[in-house]
């Protein structure tokens, strides 16, 4: 069974997944005892649960869902509220879901909405999370064309069913897919667990969308403020070593918080023991404290010293930057291996030397000139990363052309920003005085799913050293994202 369960709290529910309850929820006060009224309620497979995307696994099966009619604006029959959420109800046997890794085809019989109250900041509504991170649906503040529209005439109909029991037809040109415009339907997760009100059946596939809804806040508001029940969520369930896999659009960098990309074709690596000339593509950065299902490794201090690798990276190559969904997950490092003193920045680096981790890594991803990235993924050596280690230091140095990048972190107010460099930044700028002719060398993969095998790793041994301040600035930002996206 294959329920569509989606980020932004819209359930669309198979038809052999029905949710029913029969008394009314409480969440409240009796979520807490429901598995006392309903033994399903304390299995093993329980749902919602937080998705650890660094420990997810990719599976390349997990592809393209087939949509049947969810652009009809003929599907939504009816409004309705059942006393412990609004349910809208579609056209029997119209909306249909297969593909996706599903092994069966599937009838769309309604969707719901879990929120919490109208404090957004503090009172998140989903039941599941990403990395912790939980969301209302998603709220953008300012007016936005053709899915506010949508959204505009969805939510008139909630004074309609303010009272439990009542319904209302849907009378205006409305699909699914205005409700779920900008969504990217190729990068999910997928896991089996539960229905998350009584009777808890084990009985659901779920995928939990990447891409959150983005939805005004004041329309958003109108769920809370039109009915008397908040707070309508479940509590997150245990894994229980369950596994969660992630869909095969999920590329390389799919996780990156900051990611710049470089100007096409303008970047080239090659030399340093590379047997290919390489085209830079975008660099990016890791920082965080959690544990990642990934290739970094602990590089031993008695790896000798290599030759120089050629880089053209003099050029103001910097083009673009964009912000992604999260902090690339990494390492959990404890104060005495993470090169960092208690109540400082803890260690965010996704390699080590000797077990010392630094506060940041910046990987620079290179391509083979001669090969397409989906070739070069399939090639042992299709990409050469270089990564700098980037150490935080109290009165540290605090270099110009890294002030004028941090001074664009501001402007990526949204997942999935992308703004352009007004300031002239090399890359050599940001590397600074690293001593290039020493680093390590091991052959890898992408340290974020797909994970192919297909990276030529070169770790820099000297640090980047910044002031503390600048790093701040970076943490500052992944809470900013964390908190924009409510």
């Amino acid at each position: 069974m294959g329920t569509p369960h989606l980020m932004n709290g819209v359930n669309v529910l198979p038809q052999r997944a029905q949710e029913h309850s029969p008394t009314p929820l409480l969440y409240a006060d009796n979520v807490a005892h429901w598995g006392e009224l309903y033994s399903n309620c304390d299995g093993h497979s329980q749902s919602p649960i937080n998705i650890d995307t660094a420990n997810v696994i990719s599976q390349e099966e997990l592809g393209e869902f087939t949509f049947t009619n969810f652009n009809s604006t003929d599907a939504l029959k009816h409004l309705m509220n059942n006393g412990h959420t609004v349910q809208c109800t579609l056209e029997e046997g119209m909306v249909h879901i297969g593909n996706g890794g599903l092994n069966y085809n599937y009838s769309c019989l309604q969707f719901h909405f879990h929120w919490g109250t109208e404090d957004f900041d503090h009172y998140p509504g989903s039941e599941h999370s990403v990395d912790g991170q939980r969301y209302p649906v998603e709220v953008q503040d300012g007016e936005n064309d053709a899915m506010s529209e949508a959204w505009k005439n969805f939510t008139h109909y909630l004074s309609d069913v303010s009272t439990e029991g009542s319904n209302v037809s849907i009378s205006d040109p409305i699909s699914i897919q205005d409700l779920l415009v900008g969504v990217d339907f190729t990068k999910y997760y997928r896991y089996s667990g539960s229905l998350t009100t009584p009777t808890c059946n084990e009985a659901v596939v779920w995928t939990v969308f990447h891409t959150p809804i983005k939805i005004n806040r004041e329309l958003l508001r109108q769920f809370p403020k039109t009915f008397d029940f908040e707070s309508i969520y479940r509590p997150q369930q245990s894994l229980n070593n369950r596994t969660v896999k992630a869909s095969a659009a999920f590329g390389m960098d799919s996780h990156t918080s900051v990611k710049c990309v470089l100007e096409d074709g303008m970047v080239e690596i090659a030399g340093g023991g590379l047997d290919h000339m390489y085209s830079t593509l975008q660099f990016h950065f890791h920082w965080g404290t959690h544990s990642s299902q990934s290739t970094p490794t602990s590089a031993s201090s008695e790896t000798t010293h290599s030759p120089d690798a050629s880089h053209s990276h003099r050029s103001s190559a910097s083009h673009g930057s964009s912000d992604s969904s999260h902090t690339d997950s990494t390492p959990t490092s404890d104060s005495s291996s993470s090169g960092e003193s208690p109540g400082d920045i803890y260690g965010g680096s996704e390699h080590t030397v000797d077990s010392q981790r630094y506060s940041m890594e910046m990987h620079i991803v290179s391509k083979r000139k001669d090969l397409g990235v989906d070739e070069a993924k399939q090639a042992q050596d299709g990409f050469a990363v270089l990564g700098f280690f980037i150490e935080a230091e109290e009165g540290g140095p605090t270099p110009d052309a890294w002030m004028k990048f941090a001074e664009h972190l501001s402007e990526l107010q949204s997942i999935d920003s992308t703004i352009t460099f007004h300031h002239n930044i090399s890359i050599d700028d940001l590397i600074g005085d690293v001593d290039r002719t020493s680093y390590y060398r091991y052959m890898g993969s992408l340290t974020t799913p797909l994970c192919n095998e297909a990276v030529v790793w070169t770790i820099f041994k000297d640090p980047i050293k910044l002031d503390r301040s600048l790093l701040i600035v970076f943490w500052g930002h992944a809470r900013t994202m964390a908190m924009g996206a409510i």
